[in-house]
């Protein structure tokens, strides 16, 4: 049997067999062209411009790998290149005794036209009423779940909420990103981040140069509350003294961070708080970073604040300086 096997194109080996492992004889008794056609009809391929949303379907990633859901949109992804197709995943999940059948959501997932892939749409207009929440709806419920948790706890899950909408798309990644400065500014007070950086579990304060420990106590005994911010924004500093004057090229420079996602919050407290602990312990949680600026830009737009004596080096913008 394995000699008359083996002459088999691999064709025509497909679907010779059942299920039980005995030779289909409808299949064996087919002729080549009408197997083919068979074939053909299983793979019910469709044009991905057919899509359209509440479209319930299946994604083959090759033979043994499959999704289903509900197509909801397509678009650019976030720093990828092509067309990228989004869904709401469905796994089907048995409840209960009786076993009913419930169609669990497993979040969004999404496939490429670059990638093969095969697609089914299994019921066309599964759900033609299918559409996302609108921005103000979005924003509300964000709020909402921002409100109920701790300020510690806000980052995670506004992580989590994302998951709820197709967050890697481009237009939806600029929505929820641009969502959460409003959001956890409309759900937090200032005693809540007062409350949580004044906590014990933060300890360690950071180290500041000199120049920099001096001008923050400048701020926060001089400068007007509410205009605390600009100074803070508009300061840079260096690990050493230089003259700016005589300086040139590219150097790298310190300023205060606006990488942060609780940035906004920071500031708020910032801009209403009379006691200099916690003051300093705003700067303990705000953290600087580092970037290239070139002394050009320095001696056009800042002012430098070094003195001769000092080993570290400070510039602020002239446009604040001229108020000091």
């Amino acid at each position: 049997m394995t000699t008359n096997y083996s002459k088999l194109e691999t064709a025509d080996q497909l679907g010779f067999f059942t299920m039980d492992l005995e030779v289909n004889p409808l299949f064996a008794s087919m002729p080549k062209e009408i197997r083919e056609e068979v074939k053909e009809e299983i793979i019910k391929c469709v044009n991905l411009n057919d899509l359209t949303s509440g479209d319930y379907i299946r994604i083959k990633f090759g033979e043994h790998f499959s999704k289903e859901g509900i197509f909801v949109l397509s678009g650019p992804r976030v720093n990828v290149d092509g067309t990228h197709y989004f869904f709401e995943e469905m796994m089907p999940r048995y409840n209960g005794k009786g076993k009913e059948k419930v169609m669990e959501t497993r979040g969004f997932a999404e496939f490429s036209d670059n990638v093969r892939v095969e697609v089914e749409i299994i019921t066309k207009g599964y759900d033609p009423d299918y559409k996302l929440d609108d921005p103000d709806t979005v924003y509300s419920k964000l709020v909402e779940k921002l409100k109920e948790v701790p300020f510690a706890d806000r980052i995670k899950t506004y992580r989590d909420f994302c998951k709820l909408y197709p967050q890697y798309e481009t237009v939806w990644s600029e929505l929820l990103s641009t969502m959460w400065d409003k959001a956890i500014l409309a759900s937090t007070t200032p005693e809540e981040v007062e409350a949580e950086i004044m906590d014990n579990k933060h300890k360690h304060g950071r180290e500041y140069n000199p120049s920099v420990k001096r001008f923050l106590n400048y701020v926060f005994k001089n400068v007007e509350p509410s205009k605390r911010p600009d100074y803070i924004n508009g300061i840079v500093w260096s690990s050493s003294w230089f003259d700016s004057a005589t300086a040139t090229g590219t150097k790298s420079l310190y300023n205060f961070s606006d990488k942060s996602m609780l940035i906004s919050s920071y500031v708020e407290l910032l801009k209403v708080t009379d006691n200099k602990k916690v003051f300093d312990k705003i700067f303990d949680n705000w953290g600087p970073s580092i970037e290239s600026i070139d002394v050009s830009v320095l001696k056009r737009d800042y002012v430098s604040l070094n003195a001769s004596l000092d080993e570290t080096g400070l510039w602020l913008k002239k446009s604040l300086a001229e108020q000091m």
